[in-house]
C-alpha cells in the first residue's frame, strides 16, 4: 500500500500501540505502529541468559572443541629439536 504524503493522514497524530509516544505517520500504517524503544523489545536476551549461554559453551561443552587439541609445541624424542609438523614424533636428519 503506497500512501503519497500529501494525503489526508498528514495532519493526523499517531500514537505508539503501547507507550502512546509520538510516531510518524509511516511507522503506524506501514510498520508496526510501535515507537522506537517498544519495537526493539523483547528481542535480545537478558543479562540471566547471556550468562547462561556463555557458560554452556566453555570447555568440552564448546561447539569447535575437538579431542582436546591444543597448540602445544612437540619436541624431537631423539635429539630434543622443535618439530614443524605436531604429528611427528622424531625430526628427519
Amino acid at each position: 500500500m503506497k500512501i503519497k504524503q500529501h494525503t489526508p493522514y498528514k495532519n493526523i497524530t499517531f500514537c505508539c500501540r503501547d507507550c502512546g509516544t509520538k510516531i510518524s505517520w509511516v511507522s503506524a500504517l506501514q510498520g508496526q505502529g510501535r515507537c522506537k524503544s517498544c519495537s526493539s523489545k523483547g528481542k535480545y536476551p537478558s543479562k540471566e541468559t547471556r550468562k547462561k549461554l556463555s557458560e554452556s559453551s566453555r570447555g568440552k561443552n564448546n561447539g569447535m572443541y575437538v579431542d582436546g587439541r591444543s597448540c602445544i609445541k612437540k619436541h624431537c624424542v631423539d635429539c630434543g629439536k622443535l618439530l614443524s609438523r605436531p604429528d611427528a614424533n622424531r625430526c628427519t636428519l
